[in-house]
């Protein structure tokens, strides 16, 4: 397990950072969260429509950043994307369909043999061979490495609630289109992104990135926003030692009581809010022509 990480930020530059063992990406302007495991740290940014997620590194590899930009899509465009998404959805499930067939048989199924089927199927299916091969082969290779996590897992023995699961079939109205480009499958020029087969989008430059990218991820959320995700190398810096040490106590009343009073994190009392905010409105009801009230007629009323 990696040593515990320091975050810092100064200069508008994402400067990689280390303590012991493990290094750290910190973006100037973020405010760093830890979730779920240590050795991740999450910063979002709260101005300009950026996300910045941050993945530490083990020391003598390469730092990588990953900056999330706002996308303008054209319905030319937008139609372009989904039909771009429609044959990577479609080789997503026969992945599954392929990996369950030899799950049942008692084979192996792993990146090599899906590489040599997708030109299979490409060769098989005119429609497919006509969309870009590039998200075609990451789709794949991103259906290869999640069940190469879960079968790690299981192996493992970790307890259900830890597992990754293995690949189920995505639906197409519940799956959100996302697209996967390495270098060769997209380009930056006049600061817009072209991807392979021909489509260009305007990216929302909320900020400069901090060299060439080398993968760049399309996708769209909940609420029908495209974004773009690139991955770029970041600086390495040793971060020097303090000496300093910290204690938290994580509880109820307050989320987190430390020895110095300024780290202090009051509870947020979401709940209180919620209960104001609903009383409000109940309230906003209750009075004479607050809500929508049905108009019954007078015929009705008295029975005519």
């Amino acid at each position: 397990m990696s040593a515990p990480c320091a975050v810092a930020s100064s200069g508008g530059r994402a400067t990689c950072l280390s303590s012991g063992k493990a290094s750290v990406v910190a973006v100037a302007w973020c405010e760093p969260m830890v979730v779920g495991r240590p050795d991740w740290i999450i910063a979002k940014s709260h101005a300009m429509n950026m996300v910045v997620t941050i993945a530490t590194m083990v020391e003598g590899c390469s730092g990588y950043a990953r900056y999330t930009y706002r996308l303008r899509v054209s319905s030319t465009a937008r139609s372009a994307l989904l039909a771009e998404w429609d044959p990577c959805r479609w080789l997503w499930n026969q992945c599954v369909a392929t990996s369950r067939a030899a799950h049942a048989a008692r084979q192996e199924c792993g990146a090599a043999g899906l590489d040599k089927q997708l030109t299979g199927w490409r060769r098989e299916h005119d429609w497919l061979a006509a969309g870009a091969s590039v998200p075609q082969q990451q789709t794949v290779r991103d259906f290869a490495a999640s069940r190469s996590k879960a079968v790690k897992d299981i192996v493992a023995r970790l307890p259900v609630r830890r597992r990754a699961g293995m690949p189920r079939f995505k639906k197409k109205d519940l799956a959100a289109p996302t697209l996967n480009y390495t270098r060769r499958g997209f380009r930056l020029k006049d600061r817009r992104l072209h991807l392979a087969g021909g489509v260009a989008v305007t990216v929302v430059w909320s900020r400069e990135l901090l060299s060439a990218p080398s993968r760049v991820r399309v996708h769209r959320d909940s609420l029908g926003h495209w974004y773009a995700s690139f991955v770029v190398a970041a600086t390495k810096q040793p971060l020097p030692a303090t000496g300093a040490v910290i204690g938290v106590d994580w509880g109820v009343r307050e989320i987190a009581t430390t020895t110095s009073d300024t780290h202090d994190l009051p509870h947020p009392e979401h709940g209180k809010k919620a209960a104001d905010k609903l009383a409000r409105y109940q309230r906003m009801m209750a009075r004479p022509g607050g809500g929508l009230q049905t108009q019954v007629p007078d015929q009705i009323q008295h029975g005519a």
